[in-house]
């Protein structure tokens, strides 16, 4: 992400989402653990919304329970000042909480007409900046309940970062901080864009039309910008929903429940296809693994992908005990993307004769 504000200028942001739909299934997985009681008191104290399990050492909530306690979307200019937040026209027609949901009480029910075509991206900022100094993960449920029978919507959640503390100058404006005269060393430097937009490249449906979405960890994405000189201090300020595929004088309802920052990766509940396809590929390549694990790469990554066929085992060998509704199976099919990645990732470097 080195080139300005590339969320509305590349047709990547397009086909991101378009990729996260069509990519492999094994995407999610869910703690089955019993949740405790004793949650990060300051998750409570500091933001004032209802409390996450401790494993997932909540951040940030809206979980939209009660009318006026959230803050709204909106639409207009993007953050810095650049860009407008749609090309359709978009109208915010309604919005609030709603009865329908998945978990809790309430939703939060939004409705909005396109008088063009194009993208939209509703807007919601966060009561103060989130603060990015380890792992940290977004997630949030979405369903479309009403579309017009030709449109064809695609939807995803961008969660809006800021570097505010680079050096070089501002390309725009910043949302977190007041504005300073760039250092002197780069007083003539070329201004930086200086935001960050995380995509939501794992999407699952769940049930009864509802879709589960996250980020890869944001820490890790944001430190990957490699025009940032000094990415001390970056923080998220807002998240926004990516409507791509408006079409002019289409009308489109759609919820939303639990826009959560954890700092633990968010799980769903797996479905039993898909932890007998987590088994099944475990059994296939489970034997294979464990050799190519403990001959290909260097010391460091022999460890690694050892330890990584250990999880893996361990989790296969609790549903035998527990069944799918164990937390061995949550774990199993959590462990999938990286197992499988990694796997094929031994096979090309066994090839290469690396």
């Amino acid at each position: 992400m080195t080139t300005h504000f590339f969320l509305f200028r590349s047709w990547g942001f397009f086909t991101f989402f378009l990729r996260g739909a069509d990519s492999h299934d094994f995407r999610h997985s869910w703690s089955a653990g019993v949740r405790r009681v004793l949650v990060p008191l300051a998750c409570l104290l500091w933001f004032g919304v209802p409390a996450l399990p401790a494993e997932e050492a909540c951040v940030y909530e809206a979980g939209f329970e009660r009318a006026g306690t959230d803050a709204l979307f909106a639409l207009g200019i993007t953050p810095e000042g650049l860009n407008r937040l749609d090309t359709c026209g978009a109208r915010i027609l309604e919005q609030g909480p709603d009865n329908e949901r998945i978990t809790g009480r309430k939703s939060y029910r939004m409705v909005l007409v396109f008088r063009g075509d194009g993208y939209a991206n509703p807007i919601l900022s966060f009561p103060r900046p989130v603060p990015v100094n380890g792992p940290l993960y977004f997630s949030c449920y979405y369903k479309i309940v009403e579309q017009d029978p030709e449109s064809s919507h695609n939807i995803g959640l961008i969660v809006w970062g800021e570097y505010p503390k680079d050096p070089q100058p501002t390309l725009g404006k910043l949302s977190t901080v007041e504005p300073s005269s760039p250092d002197p060393a780069y007083a003539n430097s070329k201004p930086v864009w200086k935001g960050a937009n995380i995509g939501t490249p794992w999407s699952e449906p769940v049930k009864d039309g509802w879709n589960f979405c996250r980020t890869d960890n944001i820490q890790a994405v944001m430190n990957k910008r490699g025009d940032i000189k000094n990415k001390d201090g970056m923080c998220l300020f807002a998240v926004s929903v990516s409507i791509t595929g408006c079409r002019a004088g289409r009308r489109l309802v759609l919820f939303l429940n639990d826009l959560r920052l954890t700092r633990q990766m968010p799980m769903v509940p797996p479905s039993p296809e898909r932890v007998a396809e987590a088994e099944a590929f475990f059994a296939r390549v489970g034997d294979e693994y464990r050799e190519l694990a403990g001959h290909v790469g260097n010391d460091e990554t022999k460890a690694k992908n050892a330890a990584l066929f250990e999880k893996v085992a361990e989790s296969s060998s609790l549903i035998g005990k527990e069944g799918i509704a164990g937390p061995g199976a949550s774990s199993l099919v959590g462990l999938m993307p990286e197992f499988e990645k990694s796997y094929y990732t031994l096979k090309l470097l066994e090839m290469s004769g690396n």
